[in-house]
């Protein structure tokens, strides 16, 4: 018992790089990089952004979310526009093709999540639900806590 939370942080990692391997796989399936994904999350949750803003959200090289982008211009996912107030600032918008083709690579990635979660008996299912759902409260707290007392553990 004394190795529990060990074992659990060991297992929370396997099962991260599992789901993100499988993820990757549906992505890269589709003839895009994982990273498109991503800089399309971001580029969704706060809209307009620079090139350079678009890397500082990302943790992504600011090279690399450049080829990534001209990929997802040339698909016609992204559009390029001068920025209103400064014409030498470019702004990044998603196309409404991109808004279909990403819900669409959300679906597919929960259809392959489905199969891999088809083999688990129900009654398991449920537990792990339930288990889901103790750690997911247990790092809500833990965010609260750090955010009262100031701390995040990062700087960003």
């Amino acid at each position: 018992m004394a190795d529990n939370p060990e074992r659990l942080v060991d297992l929370v990692q396997e099962v991260a790089r599992g789901l993100h391997e499988e993820v990757r796989e549906v992505v890269q399936g589709n003839g895009l990089p994982y990273s498109s994904l991503v800089i399309a999350r971001a580029m969704k949750e706060h809209p307009e952004m620079t090139l350079s803003d678009l890397a500082r959200r990302t943790g992504l090289a600011k090279s690399h979310v450049s080829r990534t982008v001209d990929e997802l211009v040339r698909r016609g996912y992204v559009e390029k526009r001068p920025d209103p107030r400064d014409q030498r600032r470019i702004r990044l918008t998603l196309t409404e093709a991109a808004h279909g083709h990403f819900r669409a690579l959300r679906e597919a990635v929960r259809r392959r999540l489905a199969e891999v979660v088809a083999t688990v008996p129900e009654e398991q299912i449920d537990a792990l639900v339930t288990g889901l759902q103790i750690l997911q409260s247990a790092l809500e707290r833990a965010r609260s806590r750090r955010g009262e007392s100031g701390d995040r553990g990062h700087s960003g």
